[in-house]
């Protein structure tokens, strides 16, 4: 991804951008669920397909079958 800004600084990035960047980096520090928050998916949910996927690994891995 490239950063574009229409200041005239010659910083690169510009103090704008980096700005940016370094708000970006404090929220995803406080919460990293963030950018799936963004995109429509909600933590509960993200959390259960986590357990959904630990279970049916812990069940191959028993099994014997190797990981997908």
């Amino acid at each position: 991804m490239t950063a574009r800004c229409s200041c005239p600084g010659w910083g690169d990035p510009c103090k704008h951008t980096a700005a940016l960047y370094h708000q970006v980096a404090r929220i995803l520090d406080h919460d990293p669920s963030v950018p799936f928050l963004l995109r429509g998916h909600f933590e509960s949910e993200l959390m259960a397909d986590l357990h959904r996927r630990n279970a049916a690994h812990t069940t191959r891995r028993l099994a014997g079958q190797r990981p997908r």
